[in-house]
């Protein structure tokens, strides 16, 4: 994932610039900071198969989620549009819980299923919300909509490349 981010940096031929969006199911959790679903509580997990996918078993045998996709692609530079339309644009509902809505035993719902916007690309976000997808499938959809204006300005770098984000309060 890190060398198609790397591409954002490279020019395309007519002039213009690359973007980068990478959309999927992670296997992991968002950084904690700004978050709505709260952290788990590993004490409470019963799926121990579960834990081991999604947990790291620490010294003194804590456990501690792992977010190791969510570090790599900002420490890329790369923006969650979710957290973007929560804290940018006041829609807290779009770091809605995408799946575990019926897995017992697993820590309950969680924000695994996310996206990652180039720092032009994410700027022309205007409104992010989670799809329920009960009876379709047990992750709910993450919908991202754009501007078309904005996505082009960014495309063409007439916007300037945003900071960032900080994933410490």
């Amino acid at each position: 994932m890190t060398e198609l981010v790397d591409k954002v940096k490279a020019h395309r031929p007519a002039g213009g610039h690359a973007a980068c969006w990478l959309f999927g199911d992670t296997n992991e959790y968002p950084v904690p900071v700004g978050e709505q679903v709260p952290a788990i509580d590993w004490s409470r997990v019963t799926d121990v198969v579960h834990r081991r996918h999604r947990a790291i078993k620490q010294p003194d045998g804590t456990w501690v989620s792992c977010t190791a996709v969510d570090e790599i692609m900002h420490d890329c530079g790369m923006h969650d549009p979710a957290r973007w339309a929560a804290h940018r644009l006041g829609q807290t509902t779009a770091l809605a819980a995408t799946a575990g809505h019926v897995a017992a035993g697993q820590g309950g719902p969680r924000r695994i299923d996310r996206g990652y916007l180039d720092a032009w690309s994410v700027q022309a976000v205007e409104n992010v919300r989670v799809l329920d997808t009960t009876g379709i499938s047990d992750h709910h959809a993450v919908i991202v909509d754009l501007s078309r204006r904005k996505l082009i300005e960014g495309l063409q770098r007439r916007t300037s490349k945003i900071a960032d984000w900080s994933l410490v309060v």
